[in-house]
């Protein structure tokens, strides 16, 4: 079989050349997957739409180092062109991505009462299944469209069919390892929003609360430091001077331990 050198699309095509050209930026984009999910997991319906987001973000990275979108003419510092990036890769691209071995389809778009809009998008696939981030365009890519399943609320497409149409068209592969979801992302992104917030100033009888528990939070983990050290100091592990030395610098402002035994 003889295989196209092309996958149909400019911009997949500058960053696949990108990607298998320069260990940094594979390195950096595969690293940028893996913490991601150490932070956040996408099991959690709260949390998968920030996953989505910033998988978003690393693609849209990727392309601007690999050259393929730029920052517009007129750029200020008001966080404008970041969003005008964004905005350029969601022109280009849909991104779908699924982080669990589990999962066997993508869900292409969502309906009310309906399959929406179907697969009618050019489109990057990541899933630990695949060989990597998979490029498919509905308006080239038959072999897809004949597997687009529509539900009663949604349109899928299995993982299986995606893998398939990666093995068959090896120019719409970047190679790169994606990730499973270690499932131990513990960060709440509303909950850091609220209190970023919360806590701005601006709302002074609200935020008491999360000063509250932040005060709270750091006793306890002097606390915890404390005991671990002294520990340490009992095992023989820390001299007394050291012990001493470690403790004084946990505790802001003065020192509370004298010259006897703690």
């Amino acid at each position: 079989m003889r295989f196209a050198t092309s996958s149909g699309s400019q911009a997949f095509d500058t960053l696949n050349a990108a990607i298998s050209s320069d260990a940094s930026l594979r390195r950096d984009v595969e690293g940028a997957l893996v913490v991601l999910l150490e932070r956040l997991n996408p099991s959690d319906a709260g949390v998968r739409w920030a996953v989505g987001t910033c998988v978003e973000w690393t693609i849209a990275a990727a392309l601007y180092a690999a050259g393929a979108i730029a920052i517009p003419e007129g750029h200020s510092t008001r966080g404008i062109d970041l969003q005008d990036l964004l905005g350029q890769l969601r022109a280009t691209f849909s991104v779908k991505s699924s982080f669990s071995p589990k999962i066997g389809t993508f869900r292409i778009t969502n309906g009310m009462g309906g399959g929406g809009i179907g697969f009618a998008e050019p489109t990057l696939f990541l899933h630990p299944r695949l060989p990597g981030i998979v490029y498919a365009d509905p308006a080239t890519h038959s072999d897809l469209n004949r597997d687009v399943r529509v539900t009663a609320d949604a349109t899928t497409l299995s993982v299986t069919s995606v893998l398939t149409h990666a093995h068959e068209h090896p120019e719409c592969v970047i190679p790169i390892g994606i990730p499973a979801n270690p499932r131990r992302g513990r960060a709440d992104p509303g909950t850091s929003f609220a209190r970023e917030l919360l806590t701005s100033g601006r709302f002074p009888r609200l935020e008491s609360l999360f000063l509250d528990v932040a005060a709270a939070g750091r006793a306890h983990t002097i606390v915890d430091q404390i005991a671990e050290l002294k520990r340490l100091r009992d095992e023989m592990v820390l001299t007394e001077p050291q012990f001493r030395a470690a403790v004084n610098q946990l505790l802001p402002d003065e020192t509370f331990l004298g010259p006897g035994r703690g």
